[in-house]
């Protein structure tokens, strides 16, 4: 495939900061052995989505806070 260019952004992912933060429940309800479901993810995702919002930022103690 000569020709092609690889090619590179610096932009972030439109929710990147969302995913920081699910990716730390998520995290802390493996290490402690959690079941976790996809409708459980799905709500969290939901929750930190408007907790970001209306934040502007969720802390790991908002994480926490709310398994």
């Amino acid at each position: 495939m000569k020709g092609l260019i690889k090619q590179q952004t610096s932009k972030e992912p439109e929710f990147s900061q969302l995913d920081k933060v699910l990716n730390k429940w998520f995290t802390a309800m493996h290490s402690e052995g959690n079941p976790k479901t996809g409708s459980m993810i799905v709500e969290k995702a939901k929750f930190f989505n408007d907790c970001v919002k209306i934040a502007g930022k969720c802390h790991a103690a908002s994480v926490r806070a709310v398994t």
